[in-house]
């Protein structure tokens, strides 16, 4: 065979193989073709009025939890349900982002793979988004081996993808988890005295100018109870230690209470009680306030110091 016919030879050889392989990958099922994944990003602007979370706990119980809009003296804020208490801006804001960016990244499967990829009803968080005019439901399944990217898929539809983020790890948190931890809000400066009140004992401690004066003169923990005004400020609890979902009742009988006076009358005082001392927190109840919160040690032994009780 001459040079000039075995080339030929070979480049129809070749050819031929290149033809076989391109028309076996087309008649592949599955994902390996060429698929377009599903825009589920056109709401990106848009706000859900209701959050609903579903899934089951380690225990076998079913749980469900709601984030619900509502309006505040006309400020739009969110509320935990059933809990009925209002949830953090922050992190609300935060999942807001994430929901707003669920899109999927890669097509996994599609058919009865549920199971497989965490998305079996005993597995699965259900991620429920109502809007002004209709409902999405999502079902987030296990995270993928790399841990950057999870299993989802809409409900009612057979095809599974993959989508970035850890939103399933945060869903799957204590409802509570959600709660607004600011306790205390008022402006430092109008804080004008304080009355600590145990049983028959009542002492008062004022301020006049950066001092603070009791009924012997200027305290020597003035600059002391400066700093920590203005961390009361915006004071933000360790956490709460009651709930409507446990149930658990905190003492009713304080060891003291101290009422914060402002120097304009029309400022409700705040009057805080606290309830009992633990090992790394003490545990008080805020006057309107359904549940008591813990606030830190030092916070705590700073106020046992100065009422003198």
């Amino acid at each position: 065979m001459k040079p000039e016919e075995r080339k030929i030879l070979e480049l129809g050889v070749l050819a031929a193989l290149v033809l076989i392989c391109a028309v076996f990958l087309a008649l592949q099922p599955g994902p390996r073709g060429i698929r377009s994944l599903p825009d589920w990003s056109r709401r990106k602007n848009q706000v859900p009025m209701l959050i609903q979370v579903r899934y089951t706990d380690t225990t076998g119980q079913k749980r469900i939890y709601e984030l619900e809009q509502s309006e505040t003296d006309g400020e739009t804020e969110w509320r935990i349900l059933p809990l009925d208490r209002p949830a953090d801006r922050g992190r609300m804001e935060a999942l807001l982002r994430e929901i707003a960016l669920i899109q999927p990244v890669d097509l996994i499967a599609e058919g009865d793979s549920d199971k497989t990829f965490g998305l079996n009803e005993e597995k699965r968080v259900e991620l429920v988004l109502q809007y002004n005019t209709d409902k999405v439901v999502f079902c987030l399944g296990s995270p993928t081996p790399s841990g950057h990217y999870y299993y989802m898929k809409k409900e009612n539809t057979p095809s599974i993808y993959t989508v970035r983020g850890t939103l399933q790890n945060k869903l799957r948190q204590d409802p509570s988890s959600f709660r607004d931890k600011q306790v205390l809000d008022f402006q430092a400066e109008a804080l004008d005295s304080l009355i600590f009140l145990k049983g028959g004992e009542v002492k008062t401690i004022e301020r006049e100018g950066n001092e603070w004066r009791d009924a012997n003169g200027i305290i020597p923990d003035s600059r002391e109870l400066n700093s920590f005004v203005k961390r009361a400020a915006g004071l933000r609890c360790l956490d709460f230690e009651m709930s409507a979902e446990t149930g658990t009742e905190a003492p009713r009988e304080g060891v003291f209470t101290v009422l914060m006076r402002f120097r304009d009358s029309e400022m409700e005082q705040i009057e805080l009680t606290i309830l009992q001392e633990n090992r790394d927190s003490f545990l008080v109840r805020k006057a309107g306030m359904p549940d008591p919160f813990l606030i830190t040690r030092y916070d705590g032994e700073f106020l046992i110091r100065l009422s003198g009780f």
